[in-house]
């Protein structure tokens, strides 16, 4: 396989335990479909509430810039190593700004500073900070329903009184 953007063979780095392809210019780092789980199972990870605080809004402000590239279109598509099609563009995980580059068929090509930063995000909590979120979205989708629900009785009865 060869690196998309400067056509050079990847090559084989140790990273904790496994191998990870990269580009031997360090740019990219290419994770091959069902190869990202066990990097991150063999993460160490060590949160502490200091970092959860500090990596909500490192994330938050790596999400906005990921929204601005994707808006105006800095951030370009690139190419699978594998089939040579263009992919798309995926979060590496729902939260943290990490922009990868996905082929549904083979796997991710991200950044390799992204890389470092996922890991780091493993790192610190970031699957408690995942988790934190989908649970406040979920408790907001909650009172939105029983909202929603509210004002349809309400609307219900209003009829009622109305037709009268």
């Amino acid at each position: 396989m060869k690196c998309p953007t400067c056509s050079r063979a990847f090559v084989r780095l140790p990273f904790l335990g496994r191998e990870l392809d990269a580009c031997p210019r360090g740019e990219w780092v290419w994770i091959a479909r069902g190869r990202l789980a066990p990097f991150s199972k063999a993460i160490q990870r060590r949160p502490s509430r200091r970092d959860l605080a500090s990596l909500e809004k490192e994330c938050a402000a790596r999400e906005k810039a990921v929204a601005r590239a994707l808006k105006r279109g800095t951030a370009p598509h690139q190419r699978c190593p594998e089939c040579e099609e263009r992919m798309a563009h995926q979060p590496l995980s729902r939260v943290g700004g990490i922009l990868a580059h996905c082929c549904i068929n083979h796997g991710f090509l991200v950044a390799r500073k992204g890389f470092e930063t996922f890991v780091d995000f493993l790192a610190r909590g970031g699957e408690t900070l995942a988790r934190q979120r989908l649970t406040k979205r979920v408790a907001q989708i909650a009172r939105e329903a029983k909202a929603a629900q509210e004002r349809e009785a309400a609307g219900d009865l209003f009829s009622l009184l109305m037709s009268r």
